[in-house]
């Protein structure tokens, strides 16, 4: 499962899942889950987003997607949190949703931040649930918190915390849209959306819904990425779209040629499904 942090932190494996997990980075330098197998990338909030650990690791991204497939026990694309980061120039009143850490928080921010690029992942879970609770409107508080939930195996407590940031990302960029405020957009809400649909692909089979938030973060997302596609491509598949997910796998098959990836054995699955073999192998 692969996390994707977000900018204020996503999943997102960068797991997923960056603020959504911290890992691979965006334009807004956020995490996304990756592909399990794991893979379906989570995304970690950068405020400031499965297979199994047999030894201690400081990389971030190998410990998520263990920790997820461990606990999904399948071969499912998903992609790690990828971590958001908080934008600087953000009003931080009391009554405003924050996409920049505010002052009582911003120090314990900093410390999850680092916790977590240690591979200590309770600890930062600890800031993290620390933080929400004295800033509750801080959106990579919550993708943050997600991406560790999910890093450590509590699926069903990512899944509230990914909807809490998400909603709170989609309430700011509506108050900016409307001119009640004037703020930057919450630009991590596709890794948000990343890094849960990549959860629930792999999470009391959510696949309606996980197809849902993919569409959604594709949409957003505005151009071809081959994270999203792969696990856009899974939810499809698993929703028995065979011939959609066939054209999404194909297509980031071709952005991914000069990498072997675990999800070219779903693609060529897909093919046999359609009754396509000579393609499939």
């Amino acid at each position: 499962l692969l996390i994707v942090a977000a900018a204020g932190t996503a999943l997102l494996l960068h797991i997923p899942i960056a603020s959504a997990w911290s890992l691979p980075k965006s334009d807004t330098h956020q995490h996304r889950i990756q592909e399990l197998d794991i893979s379906a990338r989570i995304v970690s909030s950068s405020s400031s987003s499965t297979t199994r650990i047999t030894e201690p690791t400081t990389d971030r991204r190998q410990c998520l997607m263990a920790l997820l497939s461990a606990t999904t026990g399948t071969t499912t694309l998903l992609t790690v949190p990828t971590a958001a980061r908080a934008n600087d120039a953000t009003s931080t009143m009391d009554n405003e949703i924050l996409i920049q850490p505010s002052a009582d928080v911003k120090k314990f921010f900093a410390e999850a931040r680092a916790l977590e690029s240690q591979g200590n992942l309770a600890a930062a879970q600890r800031l993290y649930n620390r933080i929400v609770t004295l800033q509750p409107n801080f959106v990579y508080g919550w993708s943050n918190l997600g991406n560790t939930q999910t890093a450590l195996q509590d699926l069903a407590g990512a899944d509230q915390s990914y909807t809490t940031a998400i909603a709170l990302c989609q309430e700011h960029n509506r108050r900016v849209t409307s001119g009640q405020i004037a703020a930057r957009q919450c630009n991590d809400l596709y890794l948000l959306l990343l890094n849960r649909g990549s959860l629930r692909l792999n999470y009391n089979q959510q696949w309606a819904l996980a197809l849902q938030d993919l569409r959604q973060a594709d949409a957003l997302r505005a151009r071809p990425d081959a994270i999203v596609l792969q696990n856009l491509a899974r939810a499809k598949e698993l929703n028995g779209l065979y011939a959609q997910a066939d054209r999404d796998y194909t297509t980031a098959i071709s952005m991914t040629a000069n990498e072997v990836n675990p999800f070219w054995l779903r693609a060529a699955l897909i093919k046999f499904q359609l009754g396509d073999p000579q393609s499939a192998l």
